[in-house]
């Protein structure tokens, strides 16, 4: 993988016959966007990483995911099996022709591969739209010859917009004590729900990145939006809408 450019973000792939510069090759080219942990993110970009975790975490209060509870609640309750872990990130992205750093994304997601099955999940399956269809509308928009446009919308937070239904069993988030200290920045009465160790439990209220339901969720909330908007959904696509 090289540059085709210096001063354009393009570049092409090169085919080695030597397997082991391939091997560097692909290397090279995982790390235009590089996932690693909060702790190595705050070694490497001290300022950077810090402010990046409290852009998320704000994001996460602003879209009100859970209100915090007292460990000895959720024990009260039985409902230790509820308790669902952290998982705290950070992607570098850089640019494909200078190798600079562009942007530090930050992404706090639950560890869903710990649910377990008619404990805090049932069905996941959830659609995508098909890149048949995706082709099709492409097509007949450059057949318009302007009269029909394509646009790509980007819904900020989008599963954070999902609440979780009353019936749905609850679901508690373990924050972290570094991540949990960022929370308390925000919500500073909150430090009264902090246990022996330092960490936060929160019982969700909106379906969080990494929880195996959250697309299959997020995609019923959608439905009902785009519908009493007046969109008519195909009976052939799940993910195709008409209006």
């Amino acid at each position: 993988r090289r540059p085709i450019s210096q001063h354009r973000n393009e570049y092409q792939y090169q085919c080695l016959e030597d397997g082991i510069n391939t091997l560097r090759n692909i290397e090279q080219a995982n790390k235009l966007v590089y996932r690693m942990s909060y702790k190595k993110g705050k070694l490497k970009y001290p300022k950077e990483s810090v402010e990046s975790m409290e852009k998320e975490i704000k994001n996460l209060l602003d879209h009100d995911v859970g209100d915090p509870i007292l460990w000895s609640e959720i024990m009260s309750r039985n409902e230790s099996k509820h308790i669902l872990d952290v998982l705290a990130f950070q992607l570098e992205k850089f640019d494909h022709a200078t190798q600079k750093l562009l942007k530090l994304k930050s992404r706090v997601c639950i560890m869903g591969n710990n649910q377990q099955p008619e404990v805090t999940f049932d069905q996941v399956y959830s659609p995508t739209v098909s890149a048949f269809i995706s082709n099709v509308l492409l097509y007949l928009a450059a057949r318009a010859c302007g009269k029909l446009f394509c646009c790509l919308i980007d819904v900020v937070g989008a599963w954070l917009n999902t609440w979780i239904p009353v019936e749905h069993p609850r679901m508690y988030m373990r924050v972290p004590p570094d991540l949990a200290q960022i929370f308390l920045k925000y919500r500073p009465e909150w430090s009264n729900f902090l246990d022996r160790t330092g960490c936060l439990y929160l019982q969700m209220k909106k379906f969080v990145y990494g929880l195996k339901q959250a697309g299959r969720e997020y995609k019923k909330a959608f439905d009902g939006y785009v519908i009493d908007f007046g969109f008519q959904r195909s009976p052939t696509d799940e993910c195709l809408y008409d209006f």
